[in-house]
């Protein structure tokens, strides 16, 4: 499933209507994670962990329900220091900071 279906599933959003909205906040999400120190390759991975923290970052800013984005808030802030700290990336075999292939 395309990270685009799966957020908009965790939004319970059935339209694509606002798919260019959806999109702009996987896109904000991912630059946030490389913002934190973790590389450009392992930042556009689909590794879950990597999927998830994305799609709280949309349902942060997303959400209609202040409860599911103050949790979903909380949630993104908390797994971009993991995958910030993390040894290694389950799936991409770097560390967060790794830079590869000129990237």
């Amino acid at each position: 499933m395309a990270i685009l279906d799966t957020v908009r599933l965790a939004l319970r959003w059935k339209s694509t209507s606002l798919d260019t909205e959806i999109q702009r906040y996987i896109d904000w999400s991912r630059a946030e994670i490389e913002r934190a120190g973790v590389s450009h390759t392992v930042a556009t991975s689909d590794t879950p962990l990597i999927v998830d923290c994305i799609v709280q970052g949309c349902l942060k800013n997303l959400s209609t329900d202040e409860r599911i984005r103050e949790a979903a808030g909380e949630s993104f802030d908390y797994q971009l220091d993991a995958i910030r700290k993390s040894a290694r990336i389950p799936g991409t075999g770097q560390t967060p900071g790794e830079v590869t292939n000129g990237t």
